[in-house]
């Protein structure tokens, strides 16, 4: 950015974002990518931030979903009419390829997958938000860890809950949020989703995609890593939506070792259960995936929850209560014998 190209020994060592807070001159550019061709990408985008039209097109690089994104950000928050050009230049081509990543800041230069603009780019924009830094105690005698002293107010300036293209957080001595985005989402909580989705802040459809079961939105639109109130989401469409129970079935192991893998796999077996389906539960089911509630937000027949008494003796309170919210006088009656005269029942067909 300083006009200056450093020695750069070990790939470990080539920077990710290199035209923020302002993007290099279009001769240092031209210099760096003559020395260091495998940062062809960097300054491609640099150019899209910068309005290089030009050396953009000097470059001839492949049509990228993140310079694409880079340079309508440029083009509608800051009028840059060259930024527009390169916008333009990208999205008339019929195949675009998605090379950056600014999730894990790499650049696959063997491996150019075909894709769309997804909402998935730190732009220019957003690197604007800064979050203040709250000091640090000298006199501390521990390791001081940055993050635990950055005021975090992640609903204002949630860039950094996603990405780190700068590798500083945007840590300042001072707070400042990101402008909005320059679209609203609303329109298209109602209506298919484009193929090149506009500059939304797309956590706002995440979460509806994931608390209505919408298998295809969610697969398209999630982050690596979960957004805020993501799981909670998830959740709740399993408890719902049997389709969307079965396709995290086959997300999660059959015996998950993280506490967010128990918790979907066990809310799954609560979906099945009540949708008359008990083939989750065996005498070998770990105790941790026996789920409690199961008359939420549904009941299954009353002979769901016999046979499931029957396979699972320690579920007996939990099918009991069931046989309260469903009314199942019956039912109840025939629990109330096995647990009154548990020999008896042995004997005796009880249900």
């Amino acid at each position: 950015m300083s006009g200056v190209i450093p020695e750069i020994n070990d790939s470990s060592e080539i920077p990710y974002c290199i035209w923020y807070p302002e993007p290099p001159p279009q001769e240092t550019l031209r210099n760096l990518v003559k020395r260091y061709p495998n940062m062809i990408y960097h300054a491609a985008r640099a150019c899209a931030v910068a309005g290089y039209f030009n050396l953009y097109s000097e470059l001839q690089v492949l049509p990228e979903v993140y310079i694409a994104a880079e340079a309508r950000d440029a083009s509608l928050a800051r009028r840059n009419k060259g930024s527009e050009a390169i916008y333009e230049q990208i999205m008339s081509k019929h195949l675009k390829f998605e090379i950056m990543n600014d999730y894990d800041r790499s650049v696959n230069l063997e491996n150019p997958r075909p894709a769309h603009l997804n909402g998935d780019t730190a732009v220019y924009s957003d690197l604007t938000a800064h979050m203040c830094h709250a000091g640090v105690d000298n006199s501390s005698k521990f390791g001081v860890n940055l993050v635990d002293y950055i005021e975090w107010d992640l609903e204002e300036y949630n860039t950094y809950s996603h990405f780190n293209i700068t590798e500083d957080l945007g840590v300042d001595d001072y707070s400042c949020g990101a402008p909005e985005p320059l679209a609203s989402f609303w329109p298209l909580l109602c209506s298919p989703l484009p193929t090149d989705l506009p500059p939304v802040n797309k956590d706002n459809l995440i979460l509806p995609a994931a608390y209505t079961g919408n298998v295809d939105r969610y697969v398209r639109l999630r982050r690596p890593q979960m957004i805020e109130q993501e799981f909670h989401a998830i959740i709740l469409g399993i408890y719902h939506y049997p389709l969307w129970a079965r396709w995290w079935s086959t997300q999660v192991p059959e015996v998950p070792e993280s506490r967010e893998e128990v918790s979907i796999r066990c809310a799954v077996n609560v979906r099945r259960i009540i949708s008359d389906d008990i083939t989750c539960i065996t005498p070998d089911t770990p105790e941790s995936l026996v789920p409690c509630r199961i008359w939420w937000p549904s009941v299954a027949s009353p002979v769901t929850y016999v046979r499931l008494a029957q396979k699972r003796p320690d579920m007996i309170d939990s099918c009991l209560r069931a046989c309260i919210v469903a009314n199942y006088e019956e039912a109840w009656d025939g629990f109330a014998r096995v647990i009154r005269y548990p020999e008896r029942s042995q004997n005796h067909s009880t249900f």
